[in-house]
């Protein structure tokens, strides 16, 4: 415990002295299918996002629209972990529990001007802010075009994470963004899948936004930290729990749960249980 605290001393290097704060021009709807289990490809996690796109920061979390799934998992049978995140610090899952804050976890904040972006995720109940700098992907883009969503899109493609991705970009929309850590194109991007079909980010809904104001902002209080410091903090508390509290503890929820058990009812037909061998990053 003695080493557990001095690595959240550690980890906890900075905390925002003041929120940092956006307002949001425009929502963007994505899909994600994510093959988990390469046994059953015909089987992936159906996931649903929402991009916030600002002036100065963007947001990419959970859907958590009336007409969004809040990030719940579809289909998916029993497995021993409560919530799939796609490319989190972890590498794919993270088991956690359901403390006030936990709606602000699975979100990637991008901040151009500083060129950062934080992943927020807790680790026991606390709320980490991981910070790295805003992947440069090397695109290659391609004369190659099609409509999509009423729009003229082009074609690129590109390596990340151990991935080949193509992605369809929309010039007309002005943003060198898109789904989850996938960005750095001349025009937002309306659809991104890697060569395999494993990982498939699709649009379904842009929208300015007018009339209300919704902001963008990473609370003062989460705990900024990087890559590194956070999986030492997390490991040793994991290892903490394991020596100390058995199989559940601290908020943190170690076993096997249904669908239903996590989603307070939504029913999924029985099926074989998915293992998790296939992350979305497969390189750090």
């Amino acid at each position: 415990m003695r080493k557990l605290f001095f690595l959240a001393v550690g980890a906890c290097y900075c905390l925002a002295a003041s929120a940092q704060t956006d307002n949001a021009v425009a929502t963007v709807k994505y899909t994600l299918k994510h093959v988990i289990d390469t046994t059953q490809p015909d089987n992936p996690v159906t996931q649903r996002y929402m991009l916030y796109l600002g002036n100065t920061m963007t947001r990419y979390a959970d859907d958590r629209s009336p007409a969004g799934n809040t990030g719940t998992i579809t289909n998916l049978g029993t497995v021993s972990t409560t919530r799939v995140v796609a490319g989190s610090a972890q590498g794919g899952l993270q088991v956690m529990g359901v403390p006030a804050n936990w709606q602000l976890t699975n979100s990637y904040y991008k901040t151009p001007g500083s060129n950062t972006m934080a992943y927020l995720t807790l680790a026991g109940d606390k709320l980490f802010a991981v910070e790295e700098p805003i992947p440069a992907i090397n695109w290659n883009i391609s004369a190659d075009t099609k409509n999509m969503m009423g729009m003229q899109c082009q074609k690129a493609s590109g390596r990340f994470k151990g991935r080949d991705y193509e992605a369809w970009f929309a010039a007309e929309l002005p943003y060198n963004n898109g789904p989850w850590k996938l960005g750095g194109l001349p025009g937002l991007i309306v659809e991104a899948y890697d060569t395999k079909k494993e990982v498939v980010f699709t649009m379904t809904e842009f929208k300015p936004v007018k009339d209300t104001t919704i902001a963008i902002t990473i609370p003062s209080s989460v705990a900024k930290t990087t890559p590194k410091e956070y999986k030492q903090y997390r490991d040793a508390l994991t290892k903490d729990m394991e020596a100390n509290r058995g199989a559940v503890s601290g908020g943190v929820f170690r076993g096997t749960l249904s669908v239903a058990a996590v989603s307070g009812g939504l029913s999924a037909p029985a099926q074989k249980p998915r293992q998790f061998n296939n992350p979305i990053e497969k390189e750090n």
